[in-house]
């Protein structure tokens, strides 16, 4: 899968997650963070990839994957970015070649 692809890919994932925050949820544990939103953890490695919404600790559909990247969404959030933003951090963890499974380069 291309870079591009995947980003399309986590897009459309954000798009469809968007609608479904709810009043009280929180893309961070600030207290004073009254913004309604949520954590999107995406992990990948050899296997494929895997998501996740919330806490990303322990458990979760990205829990079992090597590499996570996390991204925060909003009710204004604009899907590509957050799908950039999560890819740029994959990117960061898996840095290396052999890491570079999650797509090849265009």
């Amino acid at each position: 899968m291309s870079r591009e692809a995947f980003k399309n890919e986590l897009a459309a994932l954000v798009h469809v997650l968007i609608p479904t925050i709810g009043d009280e949820y929180r893309a961070s544990d600030d207290p004073e963070d009254e913004t309604p939103g949520m954590q999107l953890t995406i992990g990948v490695d050899s296997r494929g990839w895997g998501w996740q919404t919330g806490d990303n600790s322990f458990t979760g559909g990205a829990y079992g994957y090597a590499h996570w990247g996390v991204g925060s969404l909003y009710r204004d959030s604009d899907p590509a970015d957050v799908a950039e933003e999560i890819l740029s951090d994959l990117e960061s963890v898996a840095c290396d070649d052999e890491a570079k499974f999650f797509y090849e380069e265009d």
